[in-house]
């Protein structure tokens, strides 16, 4: 069917694609490597700037935290912070408020599942900004 040398010729030709698929897969483990590497040096220089900038400001560690990541009680929260948060708008920030005047204090994150337009999604969203003071 095929002389000795177009079997020869297949086989190298095989050798050279299994090569190049081998290469390549070595290749894309590198770039990964070096993606998570880029992201490693950027949250490291991003919290460097950070805490530059707060001694630049003479921004106390404390507040710089609030500043970067707020996290606002929700028994005290105003209308205009709760709109500051992603996933909130004035409508929901005022059944927020309206909830809690009407239950008189939150005790818990999950009670936010009780008002019109939060569900189990929402509050995985929003919660991370939000805690209950004991």
């Amino acid at each position: 069917m095929f002389s000795n040398r177009e079997k020869l010729f297949i086989f190298a030709l095989t050798i050279s694609l299994l090569i190049a698929v081998f290469l390549n897969i070595v290749k894309n483990a590198q770039v990964k490597n070096n993606i998570n590497k880029v992201e490693s040096i950027t949250t490291y220089i991003d919290k460097q700037f950070d805490s530059i900038s707060a001694r630049i400001l003479n921004i106390p560690d404390s507040e710089l935290k609030q500043l970067i990541n707020p996290e606002y009680d929700i028994n005290l929260i105003t209308r205009d912070e709760l709109e500051s948060i992603p996933g909130i708008g004035p409508v929901l920030a005022k059944r927020i408020i309206d909830y809690r005047n009407k239950t008189g204090k939150i005790s818990n994150l999950e009670e936010l599942v009780n008002i019109k337009g939060i569900g189990k999604k929402k509050l995985v969203k929003i919660q991370k900004f939000l805690y209950v003071k004991k």
